[in-house]
């Protein structure tokens, strides 16, 4: 039986596609036009589930590829359009599209990812929310590592803050330095000032 839950996590895949479309460059457009061209092997303007068999990668079974044929496949009309393949173009083209660790389904709407893994290791431990669900899985890092995206995302915007709180704090402590020297050097009390502001720059 067809999972539509799959087809509604393709649809956020299709939408970034679309976005992306509109904002591409006519190189961009005609690369996407080629690559739709490859696929329509007989030049009917569809790609059907054979022509798409032969045109993806080998490393995926028949039954992974017409998966993702029938979530592609929006309108459900056996057949995929240029608008339909762009959501391919962007996961072939733009972005690696992972497979879950434990299932091996492909992670094409939300899923969960191990922080210490995309840290520290080349080989990333990701997780579709079912597994994460389930909990029946072996990984050597602690279960509180495994974070979905939007939590990934607010990690990194905190730790830029961090960072740019740390730099803006950097300057502000030079530029106080640098005032003060400029003042010991008008009233002629450069060694007394420079003592002030090693002193102060030790404190930071």
């Amino acid at each position: 039986m067809f999972d539509t839950n799959k087809v509604s996590e393709m649809d956020g895949i299709r939408r970034i596609a679309r976005a992306y479309y509109a904002k591409a460059s006519e190189d961009e457009k005609n690369s996407m036009q080629k690559f739709f061209n490859t696929l329509d092997s007989n030049g009917d303007g569809k790609v059907t589930l054979g022509e798409f068999n032969k045109s993806v990668s080998s490393s995926l079974s028949d039954e992974n590829k017409e998966s993702i044929f029938r979530q592609l496949d929006a309108n459900g009309d056996g057949t995929l359009d240029f608008d339909e393949v762009l959501a391919l173009y962007y996961m072939e083209e733009k972005v690696e599209i992972v497979k879950c660790s434990e299932c091996s389904n492909l992670l094409v709407g939300p899923y969960f990812s191990c922080l210490m893994c995309l840290e520290t290791n080349p080989n990333t431990y990701d997780l579709c929310c079912a597994c994460y669900q389930r909990g029946k899985f072996v990984h050597n890092h602690s279960f509180d590592c495994l974070l979905d995206h939007h939590s990934l995302l607010n990690l990194l915007r905190d730790r830029h803050q961090s960072a740019d709180a740390a730099i803006t704090q950097t300057k502000s402590k030079w530029k106080t330095a640098l005032a003060a020297f400029e003042l010991a050097l008008s009233i002629g009390s450069v060694s007394t000032t420079l003592c002030t502001i090693l002193s102060c720059l030790s404190k930071h």
